[in-house]
């Protein structure tokens, strides 16, 4: 599996060396944006349903029946977002997240959903600022690709 250090090794095999000073730094990022997504993960893992509770009663009419199938739609979209923070990229969302019959009304719940994630309901995770932007990342890509 390709990481986003394998350039950076393979440049120094290439010439015969041992990782320089510019390697290493160039290493250190990618380390830092992982240990980011990682605390954003965790902290999905751990306060989910209280997102998920919050949506449901800010975002939707109080007299929306079948909240459990709701629950679970959202919980679901929040784990593959979870799914994307631990990898570092956006394939569990492109290949389980998109429904090729999914209709507008739908994808448009979701973005709006995934938008007041992103505007006000990340606030309870606790997420350091590192952590807070990872997450963001994942969450308008999601909102664009549901547009």
């Amino acid at each position: 599996m390709k990481s986003a250090l394998t350039p950076i090794l393979a440049m120094a095999e290439v010439a015969g060396r041992f990782l320089d000073d510019a390697d290493l730094a160039a290493a250190k990022l990618p380390l830092e944006r992982a240990e980011a997504r990682l605390e954003a993960a965790e902290k999905l893992a751990i306060y989910h349903q209280d997102l998920v509770r919050d949506v449901i009663e800010t975002l939707l009419p109080r007299s929306a029946a079948g909240t459990a199938d709701l629950d679970r739609a959202i919980d679901r979209d929040l784990c593959l977002i979870q799914y994307c923070l631990v990898v570092g990229n956006t394939s569990p969302f492109d290949e389980w997240g998109r429904s090729p019959n999914r209709t507008a009304a739908v994808a448009g719940v979701k973005a709006d959903i995934f938008k007041y994630i992103r505007d006000r309901g990340s606030a309870g995770l606790k997420l350091s600022p590192s952590a807070a932007t990872e997450l963001k990342f994942y969450l308008n890509y999601a909102i664009n690709a549901l547009k």
